[in-house]
């Protein structure tokens, strides 16, 4: 599955432009014709384009018990991701690091050593088991010229050195963090300097079989007095309580009822578990605009959603969303049964994942973790990471105007200068109320010497058809 929806952007009126002519696609869109009422339209002058490619990019993976063919799936798809991302004449500049989804439960909190205290903490990640990088950064540095000349500081090929790197391990919490160790990884400059550089934009992938469970208050992990069980306040100390104290859905005036839920959402309100606003706010003023931030996730479905008992330990858990048993078929094997038979992947629905995805929606992209491909026998993530390598480098950059257009003050968004868009061929619309794919301007701080940068919202295609020109009214 790929799902990529168009951010919200103010209404051009379409009226007004095509009043001009242009903006509908009109046969005098290049300026010179009669607007209909005697008035010559206004001529549209080329607004030269620079790319920025400076991208950073960090991986979000779930080191659980339950991943390792998850990871698996991940490190064997890194070459159809390295190709799609980097298959261009132009300059690449990339920085890619690894952090987990471990930040731990805190001093007192539960789930066993491997939830000691802050885990991992946000700290990008490095196997000794791979080539040592040539410097002493925590990430891969990538950079090709125009003229084709590289400085990087791996040896061999960049998808061998990843496909090495992403082996986490599955000795991590079981109460997975994402969003919260993405958090730390992004803002610690001291452990991960380097990696994060102000004249790059972002992107963040996550690979995940349950969804976030970042708490605002590490109680939700504490054992109780008098015991954690299900008639306790917290409940079983198991992720279920992720789901109790961070997720509502409809009618749920018991959260522990046996059966399927509808409507569900995470709780702003919770007590024990931050919003996810409070990440794609963190994300956006990170990079000064949602322009600069490139969301994927690798992981369930939303829905269905449905509360049952997990048979092997007599406890509440939030059903599978999708399952891939080992001969590849989606039901009728045991999960977690510690046999030779338990499913390859069984993944929980990732309400909170699908949601920030949903906040970064023209530059979002989330696939389906049960991906399985019957001819190699085994789950299969190159499809999906050749897709994000090809969104990443068509749009992972900046396009940043040589010069704001006449009419357009750079510092005020919402307002749509009269433009017309060209990718290859094709005429692109304004963003407002047309569906993608369309374009709209952003204030760009990125981009000197406008401080305008052309943003295409894509919708649910990645694939480009050109280069991108814009020409304006003068």
């Amino acid at each position: 599955m790929v799902r990529a929806m168009r951010a919200p952007i103010a209404s051009l009126s379409l009226a007004l432009a095509c009043a001009f002519g242009s903006a509908c696609g009109g046969d005098d869109a290049g300026g010179g014709g009669d607007g209909g009422d005697g008035d010559a339209a206004p001529e549209l002058i080329d607004i030269p384009i620079d790319l920025q490619r400076a991208l950073d990019v960090l991986f979000v993976v779930d080191d659980s018990a339950t991943m390792s063919q998850e990871q698996a799936a991940l490190a064997s798809g890194f070459p159809a991701f390295v190709q799609a991302l980097t298959d261009t004449d132009e300059p690449v500049d990339l920085h890619i690091g690894f952090v987990s989804s471990n930040v731990g439960t805190g001093p007192e909190g539960a789930g066993g050593v491997s939830c000691t205290g802050d885990g991992d903490a946000g700290h990008l990640l490095l196997s000794a088991s791979c080539p040592a990088l040539t410097d002493e950064a925590r990430y891969l540095a990538h950079r090709v010229a125009a003229d084709g000349e590289a400085e990087v500081n791996y040896t061999g090929d960049l998808a061998s050195q990843l496909e090495c790197e992403a082996g986490l391990g599955t000795s991590g919490c079981g109460f997975e963090q994402h969003l919260e160790s993405m958090r730390r990884a992004l803002e610690n400059d001291v452990e991960n300097a380097g990696f994060l550089r102000d004249q790059a934009n972002l992107a963040v992938i996550v690979l995940a079989d349950e969804d976030d469970c970042s708490a605002s208050d590490r109680g939700l992990f504490a054992a109780q007095p008098g015991g954690d069980t299900r008639s306790s306040p917290l409940g079983e100390l198991t992720s279920f309580r992720c789901f109790e104290f961070g997720i509502t859905c409809q009618g749920d005036e018991d959260e522990r009822a046996l059966g399927p839920r509808q409507g569900c959402v995470p709780d702003d309100a919770s007590d024990y578990v931050e919003p996810v606003a409070t990440y794609a706010d963190f994300l956006t003023e990170l990079k000064g605009g949602a322009h600069r931030i490139a969301f994927a996730a690798i992981t369930a479905g939303s829905q269905p959603v449905a509360v049952g008992i997990e048979e092997n330990e007599d406890r509440l858990w939030v059903e599978p969303q999708c399952v891939v048993c080992p001969d590849g078929s989606p039901a009728g094997c045991p999960i977690e049964s510690g046999t030779a038979d338990d499913a390859l992947v069984a993944a929980a629905p990732a309400i909170r994942l699908h949601t920030l995805a949903d906040r970064f929606a023209s530059r979002s992209q989330v696939e389906d973790i049960c991906a399985w491909r019957a001819a190699a026998h085994a789950v299969d993530y190159r499809p999906a990471l050749g897709r994000i390598g090809e969104r990443l480098r068509v749009d992972g950059g900046s396009r940043c105007l040589a010069r704001a257009p006449a009419d357009r003050d750079p510092a005020v968004d919402g307002v749509q200068p009269l433009c017309e868009v060209l990718e290859g061929e094709v005429t692109i619309p304004s963003c407002g109320e047309l569906s993608a794919p369309c374009w709209y301007l952003a204030h760009a701080a990125e981009c000197a010497d406008s401080e305008t940068a052309l943003v295409i919202d894509r919708g649910d295609s990645s694939a480009a058809t050109g280069a991108v020109a814009i020409r304006c009214a003068d």
